[in-house]
C-alpha cells in the first residue's frame, strides 16, 4: 500500500483510512465546519482537500463519541 503524502492535504477517503472514522462523521464534522479545508472542491468529481490537522479532530470526536476504533 502506498504511504499518503500528507503535505497536499487529505481527502475523504485518505482521512477515513488514517482514522478508522466512517465517511458520514467527517462530512457531519465538516458540515459544522470544524475541519480546517486547504482546498474547497470546485464542483462534481472533485474531492475536497483537507489539512492534516483534521486528523487529530476527527480522533479527538470519536473518542469523546466513544466509538474510537484504535
Amino acid at each position: 500500500m502506498d504511504s499518503i503524502n500528507i503535505a497536499e492535504g487529505l481527502t475523504l477517503k485518505d482521512l477515513v483510512l488514517e482514522t478508522g472514522a466512517p465517511p458520514h462523521v467527517i462530512r457531519y464534522l465538516h458540515g459544522l465546519g470544524r475541519l480546517p479545508i486547504l482546498r474547497e472542491s470546485p464542483g462534481a468529481g472533485y474531492p475536497i482537500i483537507f489539512s492534516s490537522a483534521a486528523i487529530s479532530i476527527i480522533r479527538t470526536h470519536l473518542t469523546k463519541s466513544g466509538k474510537s476504533r484504535n
